[in-house]
């Protein structure tokens, strides 16, 4: 199942709190429910496994936290199976934000330092793509924590990336997020 085949509001945005929220609760929920329906009729196993990694990510969106983490764990386990570290490495990425998300932060942390020094230690463009998501993942993990001077540095860290990555939406969203940091600094 393609995204792009949902007819329901699977949009969202970045909230004051730093956290992704959706335009339109009860609409992503129908298209959670859309996505459930469409993994019990999916025959293949690594479709199955993209299906279960999107509704982990948009029951997070929804609050369904432990619903979340079943399906990000199902996704990791079949991308796994299949050999495809790539897509595995990417869902444990997002099953992280979930913990911190959780209030599980040295579990979220402790992922996030390692998908780092795994970042920092490869050549392979692929796996360095995902520093960006892991610096303001886990500036937002540490905002969380009260940590506003370390949070300040990862989201600045990841906005140089996405500059370079040409990304808009992420671009501003790193924007926004640095200068909520910012003004929590200038506070304190």
């Amino acid at each position: 199942m393609d995204l792009a085949d949902i007819s329901f509001n699977m949009n969202y945005f970045l909230a004051d709190d730093l956290r992704e929220a959706p335009e339109d609760v009860e609409q992503m929920r129908s298209g959670v429910k859309l996505l459930k329906d469409a993994a019990l009729l999916e025959e293949q196993e690594l479709i199955r496994a993209k299906i279960y990694s999107h509704i982990g990510f948009y029951s997070r969106l929804i609050t369904d936290l432990h619903e979340s983490h079943d399906f990000y764990e199902q996704s990791i386990a079949l991308f796994d199976k299949h050999k495809k570290k790539l897509s595995s490495f990417g869902t444990k990425i997002q099953l992280a934000i979930t913990y911190h998300w959780m209030g599980k932060f040295a579990k979220a942390d402790s992922f996030f330092n390692q998908a780092l020094e795994i970042c920092n230690e490869t050549s392979e463009p692929k796996i360095m793509e995902f520093k960006a998501l892991i610096l303001e993942s886990y500036a937002k993990s540490k905002y969380d924590q009260h940590s506003i001077t370390m949070a300040e540095e990862f989201l600045s860290e990841a906005l140089e990336l996405r500059v370079v990555s040409g990304d808009i939406r992420a671009i501003n969203d790193v924007t926004k997020a640095l200068s909520v940091v910012t003004n929590r600094l200038a506070k304190s």
